[in-house]
């Protein structure tokens, strides 16, 4: 099973937009750890056709932080789907999937009905 490294995944979207560079950073305090994001991209509202060559295309900048916790669901996944609403926000639209969607992904499955039957499955298996 393929990991969706979704940090990776966003950098490659904030490139798709014309973006800059995404800045990660991890703080790792003993057993936990913090994601803080960080970019820019241009503003959705401008024309870019009516821009002189030598004009700066004006950006938005975008920050978060997600919550300090052991588990990446928390630390790494929250961050970046509230950089997805702001990108929203401002005007872009960018797919955001749910966790089940991910897991889908990362198992090959193309639809919900293998995704809740392997999911009973695994609940099973991990009944004491």
């Amino acid at each position: 099973m393929q990991y969706i490294n979704l940090v990776r995944w966003l950098k490659d979207v904030v490139k798709g937009l014309g973006g800059t560079t995404t800045v990660v950073q991890i703080v790792r305090p003993p057993r936990f750890k913090q994601v803080h994001i960080s970019f820019q991209v241009p503003i959705r509202t401008i024309d870019f056709v009516q821009m002189a060559p030598e004009e700066v295309i004006p950006m938005v900048s975008i920050a978060t932080k997600g919550g300090v916790a052991p588990i990446w669901v928390t630390y790494e996944r929250l961050p970046v789907e509230v950089c997805l609403q702001q990108l929203q926000d401002h005007g872009y639209f960018v797919p955001n999937f749910s966790y089940f969607r991910i897991k889908q992904l990362e198992a090959g499955e193309s639809n919900v009905i293998q995704t809740a039957e392997r999911l009973c499955q695994l609940n099973e298996e991990n009944m004491v």
